[in-house]
């Protein structure tokens, strides 16, 4: 499968960038299993940016907010296009597998959070491979959040993700779940602190 993703930000390279130029281009994106995240959270949150200054819908942003826009374009024009492989074995027999494993991982700064969940096949040969089955990224509201609340929030998209990811291989693989557990650095000491 393969991803193209400099067209729906290049449909307003030679247009004046404005509030609803930005929210269609950034909107053009169908990405279900969250497979571009790390480019499409960048126009959300100069999307948020653009929100933040109060600039009407179709009044063009200033030159910082250009400056940001033309520098994504510019990059995922020198990506291209993305090739995705959907085969999640790389070719291997159900009987070459030794073990198969979810691993999420969850992130956040003040502008962002968000989760991903890899797969991690191991073969009889010892051969190790990961392959990305999803992820979800949101926005940070735009009043503003503390990091902590922000680390939380993803958190909690992540449990979501995986648990989706479990209902959707349900049937499928012979994932075992040995133990779940979080490691939080809680601020000051702790909640009762």
């Amino acid at each position: 499968m393969s991803l193209d993703l400099a067209y729906p930000l290049e449909t307003i390279n030679n247009g004046t960038i404005t509030k609803r130029a930005n929210l269609g281009a950034t909107r053009k994106f169908y990405d279900p299993l969250g497979l571009l995240s790390p480019v499409i959270i960048l126009s959300k949150i100069i999307f948020r940016t653009v929100c933040k200054s109060k600039v009407d819908w179709d009044d063009p942003v200033d030159s910082f907010l250009h400056e940001q826009w033309m520098k994504l374009v510019q990059d995922t024009r020198k990506v291209k296009v993305v090739e995705l492989k959907r085969h999640y074995f790389r070719g291997s027999s159900s009987a070459d597998v030794q073990s198969v494993q979810l691993h999420g991982f969850a992130d956040a700064s003040e502008k962002a959070y968000g989760a991903v969940v890899y797969l991690r096949v191991e073969l009889i040969s010892g051969t190790v491979f990961t392959q990305l089955i999803s992820s979800k990224t949101r926005v940070a509201p735009i009043n503003g959040e503390t990091i902590p609340r922000m680390e939380l929030m993803g958190a909690l998209i992540l449990a979501r993700l995986i648990s989706t990811v479990l209902i959707a291989f349900k049937g499928t693989l012979n994932l075992i779940l040995h133990s779940a557990g979080w490691t939080l650095k809680l601020p000051y000491g702790g909640f009762g602190a």
